[in-house]
């Protein structure tokens, strides 16, 4: 029989270093909870120099006003009374911690974290909301945090929670830029949207401020952190950080401007003894923390304030006739799917991939499209754990594993979709899927 975390090592290599904010789900959906788990990955350097946000001086409280942790729906809960619970487990206990381990006792319940960079659109990583459907099963709290007389926030009034109207944008490219732009049901009442850098970039040995939700807990605040190296599209930093700050703006010190988005790092726990204690670092020692660069997201923020464009006549859909077709379990070999476009002239447009597959582990998953002329893309490589189903558009709301553009200069012909399960035990069905001319 499988179990749930023997599957967690068939996961990418770039993806286990990925700081998915799973970690710390409350949820009931273990498939969830087990794909945030195993892509945990952060640490303390030199100092832990989390905050609570009232321990903060008023500059970063201000700015933490605008940061909001991402949570399961399952465990926002609208309350009789009109408010939301929040609905968490024990951090100490979930983690097996000793009694030395800060902050053991307090309630972990989000998945990611992010901020306000628009009057109703959230920024977060990438690999936090992949999907319309990761999209649509979170709510977006602000103010999940410990109040002056030290006691946690339970519950939070309507005016602070938010739901997922669309993405404008999701993206993950292996070690490079990670990061998600959300646009929420209606604009955040009482917040501005944060200042972000517009030109040039960090410099190494720049201060830093990372403000977010590690490991779930409510939120922290933590400086004493220095740009280490640069990279094209991120840049790495001894930030304090764990799994559940993916997402989490990462502010300049000085200017208060946010430099990028924390995605990915170090390990979060070691074992001392029967119980578990954070991984601690010296300032200038271990991997670091990769942050993406804003300079990567800015061109999609501009898309947030444009009104929704009308459908071009000359789209067009064309869906494969078969349906419902059973995917072979542990097989290389796995199903094609075929389309004709006839006599369409899709060359030199944008191609989409609309997809409906039902399975119960989508990290068993490899699928492919392969042109007219042979040449292929991969959509989906094995990634999201033991998350369920592939639901949406490649192109669109899903980031496909290699880059469509790849195909725009295809004729018209026979498309080919492949899926296969490499995994044993769980078992899927490809129940439609279409391709899209724009």
């Amino acid at each position: 029989m499988k179990t749930r975390h023997l599957k967690t090592s068939l996961l990418l290599p770039t993806l286990l270093l990925l700081a998915s904010g799973c970690a710390e789900t409350p949820a009931p959906d273990e498939a969830f909870k087990i794909q945030q788990d195993s892509l945990d990955a952060k640490v303390i350097y030199g100092e832990d120099n989390r905050l609570e946000n009232y321990q903060a001086s008023a500059k970063f409280q201000s700015l933490a006003k605008s940061t909001v942790a991402l949570i399961k729906k399952s465990s926002v809960v609208l309350q009789a009374a009109g408010e939301y619970q929040i609905v968490g487990k024990n951090f100490g206990s979930s983690r097996n911690l000793c009694s030395t381990e800060p902050f053991r006792e307090q309630t972990s319940a989000a998945f990611c974290s992010g901020s306000l960079v628009a009057p109703d659109v959230v920024m977060t990583a990438g690999h936090c909301i992949r999907s319309i459907t990761d999209c649509e099963s979170t709510q977006f709290v602000f103010d999940f945090q410990v109040n002056a007389d030290g006691k946690e926030v339970k519950s939070v009034s309507k005016d602070k929670v938010y739901s997922c109207a669309s993405i404008i944008h999701t993206e993950l490219t292996s070690n490079g830029a990670d990061f998600a732009l959300i646009k929420l049901d209606r604009k955040v009442a009482g917040r501005s949207p944060l200042k972000l850098r517009t030109t040039g970039e960090a410099k190494i040995d720049d201060n830093l401020v990372v403000i977010g939700h590690p490991v779930g807990l409510p939120q922290k605040i933590a400086g004493g952190a220095k740009v280490r190296s640069i990279r094209p599209a991120h840049f790495v930093a001894n930030l304090d950080t764990y799994g559940g700050n993916s997402g989490s703006a990462v502010f300049n010190a000085d200017t208060g401007a946010v430099e990028g988005i924390l995605v990915r790092g170090e390990t979060d726990f070691k074992s001392q003894g029967s119980c578990n204690v954070s991984f601690t670092c010296a300032d200038n020692n271990c991997r670091g923390e990769d942050v993406t660069k804003v300079s990567e997201v800015l061109e999609y923020l501009d898309l947030a304030s444009e009104e929704p464009p009308v459908q071009s006549p000359q789209e067009e859909v064309f869906t494969a006739s078969a349906s419902n077709v059973a995917i072979p379990d542990n097989s290389l070999t796995g199903i094609e799917s075929k389309i004709s476009t006839g006599a369409s002239k899709p060359q030199g447009r944008k191609v989409l991939v609309k997809i409906d597959i039902a399975h119960t582990w989508r990290g068993d998953l490899s699928v492919e499209l392969v042109a007219p002329s042979g040449k292929k893309v991969v959509l989906h490589n094995r990634t999201g754990g033991s998350l369920d189903h592939l639901t949406g558009v490649y192109g669109a709301d899903l980031a496909a594993f290699e880059n469509l553009a790849a195909l725009s200069s295809e004729a018209a012909g026979v498309w080919t979709l492949k899926v296969s399960d490499r995994a044993r035990a769980d078992l899927g069905v490809l129940k439609s899927w279409s391709l899209v001319f724009k």
